[in-house]
């Protein structure tokens, strides 16, 4: 793994793709399911929560394998940055 990864599923494909905009460090394949996020500052994840708020507010869902668990965007911030930090210090990273 290279970066923190979200599976995304059922989602209205052309909604999300009109409100979403290029985020440096945030990869969005809308068509392979995933929104993969690199290692790095804090913000990154932080600019990457507002992609996964885009694509929650278009009906995808959002599911985080390394916590094994469905992410509600207006609740789970916290923890996933918790996780996403413990990671990035592993050795490797």
């Amino acid at each position: 793994m290279t970066g923190y990864d979200f599976e995304i599923a059922d989602g209205d494909r052309a909604r999300a793709e009109d409100a979403l905009e290029e985020v440096e460090g945030v990869e969005v394949s809308l068509a392979g399911g995933v929104v993969s996020v690199a290692y790095g500052p804090d913000e990154v994840l932080s600019r990457a929560w507002r992609v996964l708020a885009v694509l929650a507010g278009a009906g995808y869902s959002i599911y985080d394998p390394q916590r094994g668990r469905d992410v509600d965007v207006d609740e789970d911030f916290e923890a996933v940055l918790t996780t996403y930090t413990a990671l990035q210090r592993l050795p490797g990273r």
